[in-house]
């Protein structure tokens, strides 16, 4: 192993009984030795029944390894997917869930509450603030929600904490977690709270020649059982929670002319501090999964996906 990958602060999970976490280490550790990057390693283990959809997949890569505060600023990713019924979005969501173990959340279950459960004397809090615990919360059927469970998450996303009252509770909330939603309708949603989300992704129908290609896929198949996809990717993600990348003055000043380009390259009624953080945040992501100090190829990579992710709004996209 290399100086570049070989970092002392780099956090080992504790062993358990059959842990193959140090081997799955080991196996990207020689892929990024060899060249690669963390995130190409990846991207085919993500929700690998999920056909296509790159772009989603990648940004998912960076919300999961998203630290939790880079310097005074917020450094979690928030990540929204959005379009049309059946083109995956709850697939990558259900993917995530398992592979995190994570807390989760959709309005199909009459019980399901992001802030607060308010039964009796005996108010127990919403998934907002139980998904503190491993920083995970992943929330379907997103638009469902009532504006005032959608405001708490607002409030959540950008401070951590959030405040919830009523039937005689009052209390203030931490939710320092990330959060991975799907919906299939944004309309009703305020431009406060879309403005919030890191990665909004918008889902397409699939192109003609693609559908073929995945049904033909299907249909050679047939009842062939598939094996239970067991990558690692979770014990990965937890492997690296305590590592925490550093960026040398070089690499600000090379960050600062990258991002100094995409200012100039946007149109001035898409420019803001929110957007642009992103990119930030994207960057320190990208080499938290890489185990390593931020380097030049991790802010290409950082910077690509977001552009990236902005494309699928514009209907430009890459199955």
């Amino acid at each position: 192993m290399n100086d570049k990958i070989n970092d002392s602060r780099l956090y080992r999970s504790p062993k358990l009984p059959n842990d193959e976490t140090p081997k799955i280490v080991q196996a990207v550790e020689k892929h990024i030795n060899s060249g690669g990057d963390a995130v190409s390693y990846w991207t085919p283990h993500v929700a690998p029944t999920l056909y296509g959809n790159t772009i989603a997949k990648q940004a998912s890569l960076l919300w999961a390894s998203s630290l939790d505060n880079i310097g005074s600023h917020r450094g979690r990713i928030n990540m929204l997917q959005y379009g049309e019924k059946g083109s995956g979005k709850s697939i990558l969501l259900e993917f995530w869930t398992r592979e995190l173990e994570c807390e989760t959340v959709s309005n199909r279950s009459t019980k399901a509450s992001l802030t607060v459960s308010l039964n009796g004397r005996n108010p127990q809090p919403g998934a907002l603030a139980r998904a503190s615990a491993k920083g995970y919360l992943t929330v379907d059927e997103l638009h469902e929600f009532g504006h005032d469970q959608r405001q708490a998450m607002l409030q959540a996303m950008e401070s951590g904490w959030y405040h919830v009252s009523g039937a005689g509770y009052n209390a203030k909330l931490p939710s320092k977690t990330r959060i991975l939603s799907a919906c299939n309708v944004i309309k009703k949603f305020t431009p406060e709270f879309l403005d919030r989300w890191d990665f909004k992704i918008k889902y397409h129908k699939y192109p003609k020649d693609e559908l073929k290609r995945i049904m033909g896929t299907i249909i050679d198949r047939g009842t062939e059982e598939v094996s239970q996809h067991n990558s690692g990717l979770g014990r990965y993600i937890y492997s690296l929670r305590s590592f925490i990348p550093e960026m040398d003055s070089d690499m600000k000043k090379r960050t600062k002319e990258l991002i100094d380009w995409v200012i100039d390259e946007t149109p001035d009624n898409e420019l803001g501090v929110r957007d642009n953080l992103t990119y930030y945040r994207a960057i320190y992501a990208v080499a938290r999964l890489n185990m390593r100090n931020v380097t030049e190829q991790d802010v290409a990579i950082g910077v690509n996906i977001c552009l990236d992710v902005k494309k699928t709004q514009e209907n430009k996209y890459d199955f």
